[in-house]
């Protein structure tokens, strides 16, 4: 096809869609991280309309999902690339890191043993799924509060150089027979 026409083609498409580009996957998983984050910011504040807002966010979410099928993306590919973003946001700011410990559920499998590659040291890692839903926060969650570790205390940490790990690592770990999941051992 000649480039005249493939433009024309391009333009066609463009009108289709609602004058808006199409969805990458890449853009897709932001844009699903970034509704979260403000439909949880927005139910942070004082007075806000809970149900008015869930109502909200689950319509702009369907409308994403239903966007991305017309646009050829899969959910799987919507919910793994929303995934990395998290991750990379983890990475690099500790207000993200902060917003996702406060809003997150992590569903921890039980711990898998793995060696640390230093001779009479084992090391327990565990895995699981985030996923982001903006209620989870709960009616405990008051604006203005920081919930698990504040900034200071993430850059306190990354300063030491000791490796910060959930408490519900630990307690699960315990649980288990593991008395030195994911803390100090005795060396």
């Amino acid at each position: 096809m000649s480039k005249r026409w493939q433009k024309r083609y391009d333009d066609l498409k463009f009108r289709e869609r609602g004058h808006r580009e199409m969805f990458t996957p890449r853009s897709a998983g932001m844009t699903e991280v970034a509704l979260t984050e403000n439909a949880f910011a927005a139910l942070r504040q004082p007075g806000a309309q809970a149900e008015e807002i869930m109502e909200s966010y689950n319509t702009m979410i369907s409308r994403l999902y239903r966007q991305c099928e017309e646009d050829g993306l899969t959910r799987e590919e919507v919910a793994e690339s929303s995934r990395v973003v998290l991750a990379s946001g983890c990475v690099r700011t500790l207000a993200f890191r902060s917003w996702l410990m406060a809003s997150a559920t992590v569903p921890s499998a039980c711990p898998l043993r793995t060696r640390s590659g230093l001779p009479g040291r084992i090391g327990c890692s565990v895995s699981g799924v985030v996923t982001t839903r903006p209620t989870r926060a709960g009616p405990w969650i008051r604006p203005g509060i920081r919930t698990r570790r504040t900034d200071r205390e993430w850059s306190a940490h990354s300063r030491s150089g000791r490796r910060w790990v959930p408490r519900s690592t630990r307690t699960h770990g315990r649980g288990h027979g593991d008395d030195h999941v994911g803390g100090r051992g005795p060396w």
